[in-house]
C-alpha cells in the first residue's frame, strides 16, 4: 500500500503510529473495530477516531486527513 491509498479497516492494526496531516505524532493505535480505532495517546486519556479520517498508510504509520488544530472535534466516545 502506498501513502496515497486510504487503508482498509484490516490495515489498521494495534501498534501503528498515528500522525496528523501537519506531521504531529499523536500516539499509537491501541485497538480497532469496524469504522474506527482507539488511539493510545501519551499523557492524556485514550480516545477513538473514525477510520474515515485516515488519509494514507505508509509502513507502520497512519496519516490523518486533519491537522492537530481540528483534532478535538473528531474525537469519539467509548462504545
Amino acid at each position: 500500500m502506498t501513502a496515497e491509498q486510504p487503508p482498509m479497516v484490516a490495515d489498521i492494526i494495534p501498534g501503528m503510529r498515528v500522525v496528523t496531516a501537519d506531521g504531529v505524532e499523536l500516539g499509537a493505535i491501541k485497538e480497532s473495530e469496524p469504522g474506527r480505532f482507539k488511539l493510545n495517546a501519551p499523557f492524556q486519556p485514550d480516545y477513538w477516531l473514525a477510520a474515515a479520517l485516515v488519509a494514507g498508510c505508509d509502513g507502520d504509520t497512519l496519516t490523518l486527513s486533519i491537522d492537530r488544530e481540528h483534532l478535538a472535534g473528531h474525537r469519539q466516545e467509548d462504545p
